[in-house]
């Protein structure tokens, strides 16, 4: 006998859930549908096999309705069964969309997701994956294809390792899922690089040191005849050429005398043997010239620079002056003056003797000092040199360069004439102001332009003049 049901059969309860998820999870009319069909027959082919508790063997009177379901069903002596698109429940057929709830309307735009209408542009496509490397265990790696989200590919180790394993496309990534094995190339065995003599270029060679496989190392080859430097690598137990340079070095500079000079004075002394860029001092200590110098090999050429100069030859002294007699006249300094003036001071130098009664005529002035000028004749008389008659001595004039010159309280103005000025002689500067007459007085004295007088008034002011000197000097007016 069958398992009595109190209930709705389990197996129509799960028809139902499964309906009602389809219809929460935003399935269209079409899948739920299609779902009521399929529930229908599992619920159909139940029925036939579910034996009601008490219920006859015999069959069950029936009532259908006009479209031929079965709306109510009474106990007989077999199973009771339900037309197309009605389940048994609660003793009685019942539509089956009446157990699940239709689903909800979302409005333009919206679909139903996640229990609720969301809008169609939050919906967002599972992205691909692209074409590229992927890795796994200790070492393997292969190149794999594009493909859609979801897709499943199987790759195989690149050389030199071995392996495979299978990767799945999740929203764009590649994630590996099951990997069968991953086998790691064993390295080939290497040797060190033992100390040892090098040779490169036309004749270079030099010592390294030991170095393990790959180690970079210079050699350096500084003993003549060749020279140079070179860069090795250790493989595998061989230290083998990089790049570098091997070259016969420049010429040494042989043992020679070499010469410098400086001015008109040339200096030799002896340098010894050089090698290129080498330098030496050497020294000429033997006159009539003398100088130290550096000397430098170049390829063979010796360069020198340095000092050399002459001693410093003193004259001779001059022969001893004869003796001379009282009346002689030495030489020396002489001065002299104008006959009734003697503010005026000339002087010259008288370099030689002079005998009784020799004259020496026309001796110019050498003080310029003093602004003034002159000549004179000497005579030598009883031993002094004695300026003749003839001589004079005098201020020297001045030159005017269009000064300008500004005098008086009220600021007359006025330039001096271009030209010279004779000693003594007056020069008068008249104001261009306008609304003010004035004048100033000048006069040159030993080489110097004095102020000798002047006024400076309003133009309707009269003038004032004071006697003085011939012609009246007008008085100063400031």
């Amino acid at each position: 006998m069958r398992q009595p049901w109190h209930h709705s059969p389990p197996s129509r309860l799960r028809a139902a859930a499964l309906a009602a998820a389809l219809a929460a999870n935003g399935s269209s009319f079409a899948q739920v549908a299609q779902v009521q069909a399929q529930v229908g027959d599992i619920v159909r082919d139940l029925n036939r096999s579910i034996t009601l508790p008490g219920a006859p063997t015999s069959a069950p009177a029936t009532h259908r309705d006009s479209t031929g379901g079965v709306t109510s069903a009474i106990p007989v002596n077999r199973a009771m069964t339900c037309g197309t698109g009605t389940v048994l429940s609660g003793g009685v057929c019942v539509p089956l969309s009446s157990l699940i709830p239709p689903p909800p309307s979302c409005s333009f735009g919206q679909v139903f997701s996640g229990g609720s209408c969301v809008p169609l542009s939050s919906l967002t496509p599972s992205a691909s994956c692209g074409s590229g490397p992927v890795a796994w265990g200790a070492g393997c790696a292969a190149n794999i294809p594009s493909a859609p989200h979801g897709s499943s590919l199987s790759v195989s180790a690149a050389p030199p390792n071995a392996g495979s394993a299978v990767f799945q496309c999740n929203n764009g990534s590649w994630v590996a899922t099951a990997i069968q094995d991953c086998r790691v190339a064993a390295l080939p065995l290497v040797s060190p690089c033992a100390s040892e003599t090098v040779t490169w270029g036309s004749g270079c060679s030099a010592s390294v040191s030991a170095g393990n496989h790959g180690a970079l190392v210079t050699a350096t080859d500084s003993s003549a005849p060749y020279t140079g430097t070179a860069s090795f690598q250790c493989n595998n137990g061989s230290w083998l050429y990089q790049s570098g340079s091997c070259a016969a070095p420049p010429p040494s500079c042989t043992s020679d005398t070499v010469s410098w000079t400086v001015g008109a004075n040339t200096c030799t002394a002896t340098a010894p043997a050089t090698p290129h860029g080498g330098s030496v001092s050497v020294i000429d200590s033997t006159a009539p010239t003398t100088g130290s110098a550096t000397a430098t090999c170049n390829a063979g050429t010796w360069s020198v620079s340095g000092s050399c100069s002459a001693p410093i030859v003193s004259p001779p002294p001059p022969p001893p002056s004869p003796p001379r007699s009282p009346w002689d006249c030495a030489p020396g300094r002489i001065e002299w003056n104008e006959y009734l003036n003697y503010n005026h001071i000339c002087s010259a130098t008288i370099s030689r003797w002079g005998s009784p009664a020799e004259t020496i005529r026309d001796i110019r002035n050498e003080n310029t000092s003093d602004g003034v000028e002159g000549v004179a004749h000497f005579i030598c008389m009883d031993g002094t040199w004695t300026h003749m008659y003839g001589s004079w001595c005098r201020s020297a004039p001045c030159y005017s360069s269009g000064e300008q010159y500004t005098w008086g309280a009220r600021r007359c103005t006025g330039s001096t004439p271009v030209g010279p000025i004779n000693p003594g002689e007056r020069t008068f500067v008249f104001n261009r102001e306008p609304g003010l007459t004035g004048y100033l007085i000048l006069t040159c004295d030993k080489g110097k332009i004095e102020i000798a007088g002047g006024t400076c008034g309003l133009a309707d002011t009269p003038m004032f003049y004071t006697p003085g000197l011939p012609g009246y000097m007008p008085s100063l007016q400031y």
